[in-house]
């Protein structure tokens, strides 16, 4: 059993990870990384995320286990800055706080790297998406016709 930790959320933010999203949307980190465990244990890499633990979650489907503690935790460190407020508020990632996790994933075999930058890139595009589609305002309900009779063709008058 593996524990995500607050380094690991770090180095997929440094691996091109959202450079923000909504506070409340969490789905599209566990996503990644069940992703990202998945292709280790294809690649049969070397990296310890194949042996995540995962547990059933109303909110994300499937919770990977220690994730939400560490985005906690990066927030109490200062990578992880709130912006906003209520329902629009958002994780912002201080860039400077990232020089580190960006060596050390510059450290790992290219095979490796190359992993981990899919998930970080996976993470953006799902955060993205969930925080494009939260700005989007939704389609009214009314219908989009006038009239709930469709158009009929008109009887053609005589020629004179």
């Amino acid at each position: 059993m593996f524990l995500i930790e607050p380094r690991d959320i770090a180095r997929l933010l440094a691996a091109g990870g959202p450079s923000e999203w909504l506070v409340g949307i969490r789905w599209p980190l566990h996503r990644a990384l069940i992703d990202l465990a998945e292709s280790v244990a294809l690649a049969q890499s070397p990296l310890p995320y194949h042996a995540i633990s995962t547990r059933p979650d109303p909110d994300v489907g499937v919770a990977v286990a220690g994730a939400d503690a560490a985005v906690s935790a990066l927030v109490g460190v200062g990578l992880l800055v709130p912006q906003g407020h209520g329902l629009t508020e958002c994780w912002a990632v201080d860039a400077d706080r990232l020089v580190a996790p960006r060596r050390e994933l510059m450290q790992l075999p290219a095979r490796d790297a190359e992993l981990v930058y899919r998930a970080g890139q996976r993470w953006a595009a799902l955060a993205a998406t969930s925080l494009k589609n939260w700005r989007t305002p939704s389609r009214s309900a009314s219908p989009r016709f006038g009239s709930p009779m469709p158009n009929r063709r008109q009887v053609a008058e005589p020629a004179r």
